[in-house]
């Protein structure tokens, strides 16, 4: 199952989007161990908010999570790339 991330300003355990191009947002989580920053750069995010593939932080947070609330305008909806998410 899941980590949750509720709706918020990318503190811990928190998400917020933020819109990269006319058709393409990222998003921005805080760690829901750490808090720590990371920008989802390389992630897929299903259209409820499931994020591909699993976060990792080096506080040793490895899960994935889910973005409560997520409201895409088209299925499937990549970030910036595909790939891993990284730290920000």
């Amino acid at each position: 199952m899941p980590t949750d991330l509720q709706p918020g300003d990318a503190t811990k355990g928190t998400y917020r989007t933020i819109n990269t191009t006319d058709i393409q947002r990222t998003v921005d989580i805080g760690c829901p161990n750490c808090g720590k920053f990371h920008r989802l750069t390389e992630a897929t995010i299903s259209p409820d908010g499931d994020v591909r593939p699993v976060v990792l932080c080096e506080c040793g947070f490895n899960d994935y999570v889910k973005l409560v609330g997520w409201q895409n305008p088209k299925a499937g909806y990549p970030s910036a790339r595909r790939g891993n998410p990284q730290s920000g």
